[in-house]
């Protein structure tokens, strides 16, 4: 009895307890293998979908880049003379050849003529036979012929991808690589070579897909083990982009080692699965723990993403995404905010230089503390938006004329107040503009527009302002759209424009050594424009380029004769940043007969901080080329004497601002004697502007200034007039009797 007792005991337990349990583990292992094998494969096919996406648009990227680089070289007067009207093969092959290699990393270019038959072939990092065009010339050919039709029949470029001229480009082995190849028109830039559509010479670039681009997807994009393949064999593991040809072909693919975080958090944790029968409860509920915050981690990513998505990271203030729904929403007059209201505009002043002098972490903060101020200030229902780097914009709720004055006043006023950084101060202002609803408009474009406008009117009155819009505003803006037109007109024959320059003489001597070009505009209307007006509109524009290289090369052409030193033309920041610049520069001396020596391109040191390692190439080519440089303003930049070394010029010239002060302060005179001695000891050459007075003059010179510039010299002249200066003075004395 006993033994069937126990006998029907264990029975009962095995059914009872121990196969219920067996059963329940058994099921919850299957469960969390289960769950965890479906979340690792869901995060490895969200991983391998972004990758298919960023490899597309790297790829296309690479198109994009291939082409602006062409662009860069083949959209000049120069290039066309050079190849189709007074073929030198040295100039193409410095400029279209070379230049595309060791600048841009392309790996052949070639050089076609009307009937697409080769005039230029670089390949092998060197320069080859024209015949070796025929190793392209299957793919070339057929798209040269496309390109030309496409031309004929007067295609535009593609404005979304900002091409300046139509271009072909297809995928196609190249000397068994697997290739980019990119044509494109060679062209005038100036419209005063005449050409018929489609009947220009080409230039075809060949960038292969199986040498540095492999290495930008993997330091760019972080793609691990790109390769290219004929045959790309589907498994998990990879992942791959197609290289499609505008036929339709598929040359290869370009194959990478996937991602794969969720399947390597698997394998991580399947040693513990499969371990002891006894610790396989903990690993089950581990990994689902684990899986649990990763969960959270998930979900707090996608709430910081939804934040971002409508706040600053910085200072966790509404964003101008936040703004344009809440004005709607506003305007529109629902219950909680009805109109009217004010919209004010908010631009930090002199915010810039903090970043440059003291870092953009002393940046952050002076940021950070001046959303503090201006937060204080706001009545309830007031909201305050970060839009940009320095912009802030608020709307204020039904408020009229002069609660938003004594809102604006109390806001510059606070924004005034020193701004402690530790060991440093930071002193900026603040600039606003304000637009009210429903009096100047009632919707949102038009209401951002003129609170802008009276933002922009109240920087032209010196900053640290407020002003409110008005009609007049508009007026202003339509009359410098007018101009603008009209400088667009003008650029094109450049008849109205003239080249003036000031004589520069020896400080001890007064002997005329050199002269400054300077641009004056006589309109057809208006007369004799100020530069700083018509400047700055080309500035604003894209034609600051055009003017600049038509006075470059009028003062060339002006100077090439003149027993002068030097001729020193001012260059613009586009014009600095722009890769082929020195290309141009050198283009220009070689057209006027100038030497590069007794040319000096003025620039300045904000124009160089906005971008110095493109700066610093444009810099370090000019003087290759001899062209000396000049920094010019010197004294109030942000960190001037610093920078010199940096900078690598030739020449400072004192600002007009410390000369001006010769004799009414003593720490203008006391910086003037600082820049010339700290410039001599590097070894620069010291000019000084804006001198007017005998006794400015001879202080100067008894500071050690090299060269003198102002109008107790004589004002900006013509051409003609330096030429009659120089006649009747052999010797070039210039200075005038005291």
């Amino acid at each position: 009895m006993t033994e069937i007792h126990e006998r029907r005991t264990s029975i009962g337990f095995l059914f009872a307890v121990a196969l219920p349990a067996a059963l329940g583990t058994i099921c919850a292992i299957l469960i969390a293998v289960y769950t965890l094998v479906w979340a690792s494969s869901n995060i490895d096919r969200a991983t391998a979908e972004r990758q298919d996406i960023v490899a597309r648009v790297a790829l296309d990227r690479m198109r994009k880049e291939i082409s602006h680089n062409q662009e860069s070289v083949t959209v000049w007067d120069e290039a066309v003379r050079k190849t189709s009207i007074e073929y030198d093969a040295g100039w193409i092959d410095g400029n279209l050849g070379r230049w595309m290699h060791d600048y841009f990393g392309h790996d052949e270019l070639y050089i076609v003529d009307t009937r697409n038959a080769p005039v230029y072939a670089f390949a092998r990092e060197i320069r080859q036979e024209p015949t070796y065009f025929e190793t392209v010339a299957s793919v070339a050919v057929p798209l040269a012929e496309n390109l030309r039709t496409m031309l004929r029949q007067g295609m535009e470029p593609d404005k979304d991808r900002r091409e300046q001229t139509v271009g072909k480009q297809d995928y196609a082995f190249v000397n068994g690589h697997p290739a980019i190849v990119s044509l494109k028109p060679i062209v005038s830039d100036s419209g005063d070579i005449e050409q018929a559509p489609g009947e220009g010479f080409l230039h075809i670039s060949v960038r292969y897909m199986d040498g540095s681009s492999l290495s930008e997807l993997a330091s760019v994009y972080q793609f691990a083990a790109p390769a290219f393949v004929r045959q790309f064999a589907a498994g998990a593991g990879f992942g791959h982009a197609d290289l499609t040809s505008g036929a339709g072909d598929t040359i290869g693919y370009i194959q990478w080692r996937s991602d794969a975080p969720g399947s390597q958090f698997l394998n991580s944790i399947w040693p513990l699965v499969a371990g002891a029968a006894g610790l396989l409860a903990v690993a089950v509920v581990t990994a689902l723990v684990a899986l649990h915050r990763k969960s959270v981690n998930a979900a707090e990513h996608r709430d910081r993403i939804r934040f971002l998505a409508h706040h600053d990271p910085l200072t966790s203030l509404p964003n101008r995404y936040s703004f344009e729904l809440d004005l709607d929403r506003a305007l529109a007059g629902d219950e909680k905010r009805p109109i009217p209201l004010a919209v004010m505009y908010l631009d930090l002043d002199r915010f810039k230089k903090v970043n440059d002098t003291l870092g953009h972490g002393e940046g952050d903060n002076v940021i950070l503390e001046a959303t503090r101020r201006v937060r204080t200030l706001l009545g309830e229902g007031d909201k305050l938006y970060r839009i940009g780097g320095d912009e802030f914009v608020i709307i204020a709720r039904s408020v009229d004329h002069g609660a938003a004055q004594a809102l604006a006043t109390a806001i510059v006023a606070a924004i005034q107040k020193p701004f402690e950084l530790g060991h440093n101060t930071a002193h900026i202002g603040v600039s606003i503009g304000i637009a009210f609803a429903p009096e100047h408009a009632d919707n949102r474009p038009a209401l951002v527009r003129k609170a802008d406008l009276a933002l922009y009117h109240a920087k032209a009155l010196g900053r640290s302002q407020h002003a409110f819009y008005s009609q007049h505003m508009d007026a202003l803006i339509a009359d410098t759209a007018r101009l603008e037109k009209d400088l667009r007109v003008e650029l094109d024959t450049c008849e109205n424009l003239k080249v003036y320059y000031q004589p520069k003489v020896e400080g001890d001597t007064g002997r005329m050594v050199g002269v400054e070009a300077l641009v004056r505009w006589h309109h057809p209307d208006r007369g004799l424009l100020s530069p700083d007006l018509f400047i700055a509109i080309a500035e604003d524009s894209d034609l600051i380029a055009s003017t600049g290289f038509f006075v470059l090369e009028r003062a060339c052409s002006d100077a090439r004769d003149w027993p002068i030193d030097t001729i020193a033309v001012n260059v613009s920041p586009s014009q600095l940043r722009d890769p082929a610049f020195p290309l141009k520069v050198a283009g220009i001396l070689d057209k006027t007969g100038l030497p590069p020596s007794k040319l000096e391109l003025e620039i300045t040191e904000s124009a160089v901080m906005q971008d110095r390692e493109s700066c610093a190439k444009a810099i370090a080519a000019l003087r290759t080329l001899g062209v000396r440089i000049a920094l010019d303003d010197f004294g109030i930049g942000f960190s001037s004497l610093g920078r010199l070394q940096e900078i690598g010029a030739d020449r400072i010239k004192i600002d007009a601002m410390f000369v001006a002060g010769v004799g009414k302060s003593a720490g203008d005179e006391a910086i003037i004697r600082a820049i010339t001695q700290l410039g001599h000891a590097r070894g620069l050459s010291i000019t000084a502007e804006g001198v007017e007075t005998a006794a400015q003059r001879d202080f100067l010179v008894a500071s050690g200034c090299d060269e003198l510039q102002g109008y107790l010299y004589s004002q900006a002249v013509p051409g003609e007039d330096i030429w009659r200066m120089l006649q009747h003075s052999p010797q070039g004395p210039l200075r005038k009797a005291v």
